[in-house]
C-alpha cells in the first residue's frame, strides 16, 4: 500500500513537471502552463498563464483550434487560431475603461478581420444541366443594390434542324427564396443567345433558388452590394 502510494506520488509530481517544462512559444503567454503536452510543447488542451492568458486548444507549443485569448488590457478573442493568430469565426471583446467596450463578430484571416462574413457570396449548389455560375461583386455601390443574372446556353437561340424553328432559351422560370428579399424581376429576352435579368431592390442577406426550367442554381449573397452572376447551361 505504501509502495503504491509513493508510485502515486511519484507519477503527480512527474506529470506537474512536465506541464511546467511544457514549451509555449507564444512570448506573451510564457510562464505557467498547465495541460497536454507532446514532446515537450503544448499540444491539445491547456492554459498558459504569462503577460496575457490563453485557455484551448494548442498545436506544437501554439494557440491551434478553439480557444480564448485574454490580452493584459483585458480585451478578449475567443473563437479560432492558427499557428498562435485568429483565424477563423470568433468574437472580439475590446475592454474600454470608460464603460464603453465594443464587440466584433466575424472572420479573420492571418489575424486580420475581414467582415461579418468569410466569403461574399456562396454558390450552394447547381443542378446538373448547369455548366457554369460565375458571380462578381461589381464596383458599383449605388443603391439599391441590384442583382443581374445573365443566362445563356449553349444551342439556346439557335436554328434547330428539326422543326426549322428556333432553339428555346433558358429562362428563369421560378425564384424561391430562402433568405432576404427584393422588390422585382425585370427580364431582357431580346438578345440572341441571353436571357438578361435584374433583380431589383435586394435586401441581404439574400438566399434564392433560381429555377431554369428542371434545372436549379442556389446562391447565397452575404454582403450588401451590386453582383453580376453568369449562368452557363450545357443545353
Amino acid at each position: 500500500m505504501k509502495a503504491l502510494s509513493i508510485i502515486l506520488l511519484l507519477s503527480i509530481n512527474y506529470s506537474f513537471a512536465q506541464q511546467n517544462n511544457c514549451v509555449v512559444n507564444v512570448k506573451e503567454l510564457q510562464g505557467t502552463y498547465t495541460g497536454d503536452c507532446k514532446n515537450g510543447k503544448a499540444h491539445g488542451k491547456g492554459k498558459s498563464i504569462g503577460e496575457d492568458i490563453y485557455e484551448g486548444e494548442f498545436k506544437n507549443g501554439y494557440p491551434e483550434g478553439t480557444g480564448k485569448y485574454i490580452w493584459k488590457s483585458g480585451t478578449w478573442f475567443e473563437g479560432s487560431f492558427k499557428n498562435g493568430i485568429k483565424e477563423g469565426e470568433g468574437l472580439m471583446h475590446y475592454f474600454s475603461v470608460s464603460n464603453r467596450d465594443s464587440i466584433i463578430t466575424g472572420f479573420w484571416r492571418m489575424g486580420v478581420y475581414i467582415g461579418l462574413y468569410e466569403a461574399t457570396y456562396k454558390i450552394q449548389s447547381k443542378s446538373y444541366m448547369i455548366s457554369t455560375v460565375k458571380v462578381d461583386e461589381m464596383k458599383s455601390t449605388t443603391t439599391p443594390y441590384e442583382i443581374e443574372i445573365y443566362l445563356t446556353s449553349v444551342s439556346g437561340g439557335s436554328a434547330s434542324i428539326y422543326n426549322g424553328g428556333e432553339v428555346p432559351k433558358p429562362v428563369i422560370s421560378d425564384v424561391i427564396v430562402n433568405r432576404g428579399s427584393y422588390l422585382k424581376m425585370d427580364a431582357v429576352t431580346n438578345t440572341p443567345k441571353s436571357n438578361f435579368y435584374y433583380f431589383k431592390d435586394v435586401i441581404f442577406p439574400f438566399s434564392a433558388n433560381f429555377k431554369i426550367g428542371q434545372e436549379e442554381v442556389i446562391i447565397d449573397f452575404y454582403k450588401s452590394a451590386n453582383y453580376k452572376v453568369n449562368i452557363r447551361s450545357k443545353q
